[in-house]
């Protein structure tokens, strides 16, 4: 999705989600792909899932 398909679903500014999605991008969690003049950004589910079995591991 780019980043204006993924604010439609918020109340928050582009700017925000632009934001957030930097965050996500830089730990690997989401991945861009760029597309003419659009980014579209990919779940990583990879790297969701080590984070998931980081978290379980916690206990």
């Amino acid at each position: 999705m780019t980043p204006g398909a993924i604010a439609d679903n918020f109340d928050s500014s582009r700017q925000t989600i632009s934001k957030h999605i930097q965050i996500l991008t830089e730990c690997q969690l989401v991945r861009q792909e760029q597309k003419g003049r659009e980014i579209y950004y990919h779940f990583n589910p990879q790297k969701m899932k080590e984070v998931s079995d980081w978290a379980t591991n916690l206990n």
